[in-house]
């Protein structure tokens, strides 16, 4: 697979980002905060798929559009976030094959302000809800597609 393009809207509550990705090798530049590292964990919060990486990080919508190595075809995977939810979309143009699932958010564990205020930390509502993510159908279809590799320097 192929990245083509990522857009992230409100991302961390007031950060938009717009990437087009090379045909080879992207190389992420900027300056400290600027957004390089949280792109990363959301590219990887959506390719891995990952609950832990997507519920952390605040954002309204974020759209990943990558192409088949196969047969150059375009699919897209996008996560958005209303309230205490994400819904999740996988749609693979060329198939007309699309995939909508959505799932509660709960991240005030990893709030540390959070954390330090109560002693307690619900870790089994976390853990249903990260099983309950891992059976998604959404997921499924995403863990059988082969994904880039990522270096972080």
């Amino acid at each position: 697979m192929r990245l083509k393009h990522f857009i992230g809207k409100k991302i961390r509550g007031y950060m938009n980002l717009n990437v087009t990705f090379r045909e080879s090798i992207t190389f992420l530049i900027g300056i400290n905060g600027s957004g390089k590292t949280t792109l990363l964990k959301l590219l990887s919060g959506l390719l891995s798929p990952s609950y832990i990486d997507l519920a952390e990080i605040e954002f309204t919508e974020i759209h990943l559009e990558c192409e088949r190595l196969s047969d150059s075809k375009t699919f897209t995977i996008s996560a958005s976030k209303k309230e205490n939810r994400m819904f999740l979309e996988y749609n693979d143009i060329s198939s007309n094959k699309k995939i909508s699932n959505e799932i509660l958010i709960i991240n005030p564990y990893l709030d540390k302000r959070y954390y330090n205020r109560r002693e307690s930390v619900d870790f089994e509502r976390l853990n249903r809800l990260i099983i309950e993510f891992e059976e998604l159908e959404i997921v499924n279809q995403i863990k059988n597609i082969k994904t880039p590799l990522f270096l972080g320097l």
